[in-house]
């Protein structure tokens, strides 16, 4: 179980990324049940024959989250509730650099996004990164992408990036991007 908080930046992946640099590669799917706060989550995960609930809060580069396994018994009953807020997804995970980055390559209504995740184990860490030349545009903290939202609202609000994009004050990443 782990119950310390999250600190991870994300960034768009465009297509051409060195996949066959990948270590790992693993298939899973995400559902998510609304809960009573804004900022809160309830996510079931199933990845091969592992089971996981999460649960959330927080916006950006740091969160809180506790994840916990379960039964398959256990995920099929709360799978029933995530109907209409779902994620299809393969997890890739490359060492470079010193840092574990985990491509994920979403499926189904998401074709076509690929997002890279990048965890740390501190905040300094995290602003001191200086993403790899393969990845695109930081969306560190902007809900579109984040897998909850996903789940909900398909591509619509992802698919308005490209128009609105350069509009947009991207606060999380200039706080992360920026040493200090």
């Amino acid at each position: 179980m782990r119950t310390q908080p999250k600190i991870a930046r994300r960034f768009l992946v465009p297509a051409g990324w060195p996949a066959a640099a990948a270590q790992q590669t693993l298939e899973s799917v995400q559902g998510y049940s609304p809960v009573g706060s804004a900022d809160g989550e309830m996510r079931v995960r199933a990845s091969g024959d592992s089971y996981f609930l999460a649960l959330g809060s927080g916006r950006g580069p740091v969160r809180e989250e506790l994840e916990i396994g379960i039964t398959e018994d256990v995920f099929q009953a709360l799978w029933r509730t995530t109907d209409g807020r779902r994620v299809r997804k393969k997890r890739s995970s490359i060492a470079q650099d010193g840092v574990l980055i985990e491509v994920d390559e979403f499926e189904g209504v998401h074709a076509g996004l690929r997002l890279a995740e990048v965890g740390f184990s501190g905040e300094a860490d995290a602003r001191a990164f200086v993403a790899p030349s393969w990845f695109g545009q930081e969306v560190t903290g902007d809900v579109r992408f984040e897998n909850a939202c996903l789940a909900e609202h398909g591509m619509d609000l992802v698919r308005s990036y490209s128009v609105s994009h350069r509009s947009l004050a991207f606060a999380a990443r200039e706080e992360w991007a920026t040493p200090r």
